[in-house]
């Protein structure tokens, strides 16, 4: 029995399929790789890659894979490896891709330019390779682009000292150190939840958390949980979570600087919500941001958002126990006090694992492009409207669906305050004066008036 295409898309013809029913399987071919520089490039062949892909992958994770593997031959040549950031989908033969069509799980693109209107650009024009490949195919290449050094290190991983900066010093403690994450945004309907079979039916009941951290509780509702890791960082872990057809990634903290799984449940609510009150001013101030520019006529991306995010606690019953994902056993739940008995998540969109980074927890590179120019105006903004009380740090984010169309979801922002104590990761007063240290004022910095070097002192 076939896969029935998903909503709003016509029943597709034939095309590979997997062993046992799994998901359709959609045939890449001639994912060749080529680099140059100036107006005339000077191309090398990276390889050639035939091979099939998940119609519910996105090219991010498929670029992904690519790289991993290209960059095992490059790196041993050259500086550095390539940065996803600098790599482009195109068509056989240099056609370019349909605008915001970068980031669409592989469905998608392939409806999205069949139905172009410019189709035999696409899809006629095979080179010989793709043309002997039976089923769908899509010829695509991945052009890179090679400055004289070789690649530009990743955004957040440069070494380049930037004027007035020092290399931040290693740190053994966890929690104030950078963070690593394989958590990302997209499509929801594109992503699998839970597994039934390995996961855990719980009760949960919500809360909001509004600026000055203030909880409201909401109704209790059936969830299922994965009893294992779907993905992990440096302090958090993460589980998928399902509430009805709604999926989630349900985070925990296990580490915050006293040792691995040494987090107690109190520990654990309260980072889990200082992080969601961290997510919330951001939101707030990316409002704001958004209406000063809009004020001013000044064009900055709007291809990006902040993610929503839900504070939920385990309800469990006088004779039940914690959810094997809590990492909270029986005994331990049963020897703590009434006060201090709280399972607490924090639930996000269900997540895609490609990330990129724009910026450390004391590391903020100037970047390139027009997103990474607006987040860096949007932590100089911040830093302003707040009188100097925040810096937004550790921005990172991966492709997903905004409201209207696809874009960027921007997620666990770390952040730095005079006091220090707005949760892990938070360097106090040394956090701050690294972000004026490292921060370079841009176009949209200058277009916001904002305050330059001397002049953007605290309380300005």
């Amino acid at each position: 029995m076939s896969t029935p295409a998903p909503p709003g898309f016509p029943v597709p013809n034939p095309i590979t399929q997997c062993i046992n029913e799994k998901p359709r399987r959609w045939l890449w071919s001639h994912l060749s790789c080529k680099d140059g520089t100036g107006s005339l490039p000077a191309l090398h062949f990276l390889g050639l890659v035939g091979s099939e892909h998940s119609a519910i992958w996105s090219r991010c994770e498929i670029k992904d894979a690519l790289l991993a593997g290209w960059n095992v031959t490059w790196t041993k040549t050259k500086t550095y490896p390539i940065a996803k950031e600098k790599a482009d989908w195109r068509f056989h033969g240099n056609q370019n891709i349909i605008t915001d069509s970068e980031h669409m799980a592989v469905l998608d693109f392939y409806q999205a330019h069949k139905n172009s209107g410019a189709q035999d650009a696409y899809f006629t024009k095979l080179p010989k390779h793709a043309a002997a490949m039976k089923g769908r195919v899509l010829a695509l290449e991945l052009w890179i682009d090679t400055p004289a050094e070789d690649t530009s290190p990743a955004p957040g991983s440069s070494v380049k000292k930037r004027k007035g900066s020092i290399p931040p010093k290693e740190n053994d403690d966890p929690a104030k150190c950078p963070r690593v994450t394989g958590v990302g945004s997209t499509f929801q309907r594109r992503i699998p939840g839970p597994d039934p079979a390995k996961s855990t039916e719980i009760s949960l009941t919500f809360a909001t958390i509004s600026l000055t951290g203030r909880l409201l509780m909401l109704p209790i509702k059936t969830a299922l949980i994965g009893d294992e890791v779907a993905f992990s960082g440096k302090m958090k872990h993460c589980y998928k979570l399902s509430i009805g057809t709604d999926q989630y990634v349900a985070k925990r903290f296990f580490e915050i600087g006293n040792g691995k799984d040494e987090v107690t449940m109190i520990e654990n609510t309260s980072q889990l919500e200082l992080e969601s009150v961290r997510c919330e001013q951001a939101r707030w101030f990316l409002g704001q941001f958004r209406s000063a520019a809009d004020d001013l006529n000044l064009v900055v991306t709007k291809n990006f958002d902040i993610t929503q995010c839900r504070i939920a606690q385990e309800i469990i019953s006088e004779d039940g126990s914690p959810s094997p994902a809590s990492g909270v056993v029986k005994e331990v739940f049963e020897a703590a006090s009434t006060a201090l008995r709280r399972v607490v998540w924090l639930l996000e969109p269900l997540r895609n694992p490609s990330v990129t980074h724009y910026s450390g927890t004391m590391d903020h590179p100037a970047g390139e492009g027009q997103l990474a120019h607006t987040l860096s105006s949007f932590v100089h903004y911040c830093y302003q409207y707040s009188e100097g009380n925040i810096v937004f740090a550790d921005v990172q984010g991966s492709a997903g669906r905004l409201t209207t169309k696809l874009g960027i979801i921007i997620f666990d922002m770390m952040t730095h305050t005079p006091e220090g104590e707005s949760g892990v990761g938070d360097h106090g007063v040394k956090g701050i004066e690294k972000w004026r240290d490292h921060h370079d004022c841009n176009i949209f910095c200058k277009g916001l008036d904002l305050a330059v070097g001397d002049e953007d002192e605290e309380g300005d």
